[in-house]
């Protein structure tokens, strides 16, 4: 019972986090409670597209972001366990694709924003 609880309490994810540099690429970064942290890095050239996506279960639809990675079989998802509402994730996309692929939608609030640098931390 104890090992369980144990397994538990450093299994719990405290902080994730997605860094996008232009030109180089994004890195996504999640913390646990014990403070293991295990980061992964995607390389530009490898960034087909990032995409929000909907998963549907029988009561409720979650939103979540993916990088879509050349050459791997699955996507990468950003903020995996934490799974921030609509809202938070839009602002997140939006700031990734303009460093990223240099995109802005229209209407963004990323008008006039010019840092080759966008961070940012959701905790639970």
């Amino acid at each position: 019972m104890i090992i369980i609880w144990i397994w538990i309490k450093l299994s719990i994810v405290r902080e994730e986090s997605i860094l996008s540099v232009r030109d180089v690429g994004i890195q996504v970064k999640t913390i646990y409670m014990n403070g293991r942290s295990v980061s992964r890095f995607i390389d530009r050239s490898k960034i087909s597209d990032i995409i929000i996506n909907e998963g549907i279960t029988m009561l409720q639809v979650k939103f979540y972001m993916v990088i879509i990675v050349e050459g791997r079989d699955r996507m990468v998802v950003v903020f995996e366990h934490l799974l921030p509402k609509l809202n938070v994730l839009l602002q997140v996309y939006r700031g990734t694709r303009y460093v990223i692929f240099n995109e802005i939608e229209e209407n963004s609030d990323l008008d006039g924003y010019s840092n080759p640098i966008h961070l940012c931390d959701i905790q639970s």
